[in-house]
């Protein structure tokens, strides 16, 4: 999992990536965002075949957050192509996640 650290990157690793992304969003004061980082993390993995997985930090890149309409920590997209297939706001259960990443692509 990449942690995408400024707009250059996020261009390369989730706009013009070939492979649908799982953007997570964060803060590291954010106590929920620390008690989903694990559920992330395993999401991550077993979602792997679907989806590479990046995280940001909104403290770091507040303008990438603010293009994105984030308004809640933690908040997941879902870009395939450039674009915004899906967004989940709030942390969530591990199935709760994957069904949603599953859905995403099935609709």
């Amino acid at each position: 999992m990449n942690f995408i650290k400024n707009n250059e990157q996020f261009e390369s690793e989730v706009i013009n990536s070939d492979k649908p992304v799982l953007v997570g969003f964060y803060a590291d004061w954010c106590g929920p965002c620390q008690e989903f980082a694990p559920v992330f993390e395993s999401v991550s993995k077993k979602a792997g075949k679907l989806v590479k997985s990046v995280k940001i930090n909104v403290d770091d890149c507040g303008d990438i957050a603010n293009d994105n309409s984030i308004e809640s920590i933690p908040s997941m997209l879902i870009y395939k192509n450039g674009e915004v297939l899906s967004h989940m706001g709030n942390a969530a259960p591990e199935e709760d996640v994957l069904n949603w990443i599953l859905e995403t692509f099935t609709e």
